[in-house]
């Protein structure tokens, strides 16, 4: 070999003697380093599988916790171990759902021991379950779940046989490098692949984080969806608004405006994300998104026009979206943040599609159940409603030894009245004289219509004496109504009604009825226009 070619090739022996120590080097601080990187990675893995556990939200079951556990699992390569503050085993990521019961009590393994006495244990020993050693990292920490502060330790794991793979690995990677022969050709590789693996690293991070994002976003919605399909009342809704909108619509303040049943204005019934000091009710003429039929963003980006209803909204943009059911609108979602995009503003209006669609089913609940236990007539409730609050009366009266008050009316002369002056007429006097008992009475009494011209008023926590004055009073103030049957006539009414009270001798709340209307029967006996006590 002449001097040239030794010359050409002192480069390569170069690189070969500095690769060479280099490796040596290089594999020193893998060794040292890997151990530090390893447990710093594991770490941040259990912390965010607890916060994953935060996020979730849902009951602390195995099947529930178990779930999180593998799909961080999954995403990390890691064994997740999810562990309650008794050390009991809830989910692990390389166990079987159904065998996790079977699984020992750790609450003395090393790292858990550790956790429990400074928030971080680390360990390397010999899983008994997995019949391998393992790199274990836990993390103890106390988490708000449905309003309940719970004690939770999250562990996470690589076997050593990852571990070693991954020494393999990079010193493979250490003499492809070295073997590359060429001085600038070794540099630009180091240097593009360093690069790339940077830039993999970055977006599998991105992407992981985005999936995990995503999939966070769907659980929540799918929760937002069940939680207002088992809402029966608008309290309901409000309070599952308040507590799963904020974790949604992250750094956000919103609030629901809902049409009051005149049409002309709208009412904020619910927010979250804090106080709402915008304009609490307001005209439809006043939202820009409810005059449009579609969502209005405003923003010092788009220079948008603001909605007349927020006060002052400063440096935030304003979103508002109308809230549409069955083709109606029934109200307008509202959304302040400092920066409202496309893909946030979409988001809304997924949300309030479903806000939409759950309040106008409280709505027709309601309704339906107002039909169902109410006259049509008078608007007062039937006798279907009269007996179902009885029941819990009587409950009551029993528990606190109370009584209840019962007065069974009757129209005096009402069928003269309909063959003097037509059905219309007695319509009017039965409309009449519901309004005015509901007027008197007092808020807990219920005001019942019993058949016909017939009422019964149930008087809770009401002695006969009570109930004897409440009658009278109705009596007396029926016979000083006028009642316009026509433009240019007006009627006289009187009433008779009969009075019992509960509990009587047996105790029987229809004998109280049964006896409240004997006494009725035998004030229409004794002339009419007066009350009689059984």
């Amino acid at each position: 070999m002449n001097i040239s070619k030794k010359i050409i090739l002192l480069p390569a022996v170069i690189i070969v003697l500095l690769g060479g120590a280099g490796l040596l080097v290089i594999d020193e601080e893998i060794r040292e380093g890997l151990g530090v990187r390893v447990e710093r990675e594991l770490k941040w893995l259990a912390e965010s599988a607890l916060e994953g556990l935060v996020i979730s939200n849902r009951p602390m079951t195995v099947t529930n916790v178990d779930a999180i556990a593998k799909r961080f699992g999954e995403i990390s390569g890691a064994r997740i171990t999810f562990i309650d503050e008794f050390g009991v085993v809830k989910g692990d990521s390389k166990v079987a759902v159904g065998t996790i019961s079977t699984l020992a009590n750790h609450k003395d393994r090393i790292e858990v021991s550790q956790a429990f006495k400074t928030g971080l244990g680390v360990a390397k020993r010999y899983s008994e379950t997995l019949r391998q050693d393992f790199f274990y990292v836990a993390v103890f920490k106390t988490l708000s779940i449905q309003g309940q502060q719970i004690n939770y330790y999250a562990r996470a794991s690589f076997s050593s046989l990852t571990i070693r793979r991954q020494i393999v690995h990079m010193r493979y990677a250490l003499l492809s490098i070295l073997a590359a022969g060429v001085i600038v050709i070794t540099f630009l590789t180091v240097v593009v692949l360093h690069w790339l693996s940077l830039s993999n690293e970055k977006e599998k991070i991105y992407l992981e984080n985005q999936v995990l994002a995503r999939n966070t976003e769907i659980e929540l919605m799918h929760e937002l969806d069940s939680l207002l399909s088992a809402c029966s009342e608008i309290a309901d809704a409000k309070e599952v608004i308040k507590q799963v909108l904020p974790s949604i619509l992250t750094d956000s303040q919103g609030a629901i405006s809902v049409y009051k049943s005149s049409r002309d204005k709208l009412r904020t019934q619910m927010y979250w994300g804090g106080s709402w000091n915008e304009n609490k009710n307001f005209g439809p003429s006043q939202c820009w998104a409810l005059r449009k039929g579609h969502r209005h963003l405003s923003s010092d980006i788009h220079k948008g026009i603001v909605c007349e209803h927020y006060a002052n909204t400063g440096e935030l943009s304003s979103l508002c979206i109308p809230l549409i059911a069955h083709g109606e609108t029934i109200g307008v979602l509202h959304l302040l943040k400092n920066e409202i995009n496309t893909e946030i503003a979409t988001l809304a209006e997924a949300i309030a599609k479903r806000i939409g669609i759950a309040i106008a089913n409280i709505e027709l609940k309601f309704s339906l159940r107002e039909q169902a236990i109410k006259d049509t007539l008078t608007n007062l409730y039937n006798r279907r409603y009269l007996f179902e609050s009885l029941e819990q009366f009587v409950a009551r009266a029993l528990r606190t030894k109370s009584h209840i008050g019962i007065i069974m009316v009757d129209i005096d002369y009402f069928k003269k009245l309909n063959d003097s002056y037509g059905h219309d007429a007695g319509d009017v006097a039965l409309k009449a004289i519901a309004n005015f008992f509901k007027e008197v009475t007092r808020a807990s009494d219920v005001v019942c219509r019993y058949g016909g011209e017939e009422f019964c008023i149930v008087c809770p926590d009401s002695s006969s004496e009570d109930t004897l004055f409440i009658a009278e009073k109705l009596c007396f103030g029926v016979r000083a109504l006028g009642i316009k049957v026509s433009a240019t006539e007006e009627i006289k009414l009187t009433l008779s009604a009969g009075v019992s009270t509960f509990p009587n001798v047996e105790e029987s709340i229809k004998k109280t009825i049964s006896e409240a209307d004997q006494a009725l029967y035998q004030a229409k006996h004794d002339g009419r226009n007066c009350v009689r006590v059984s």
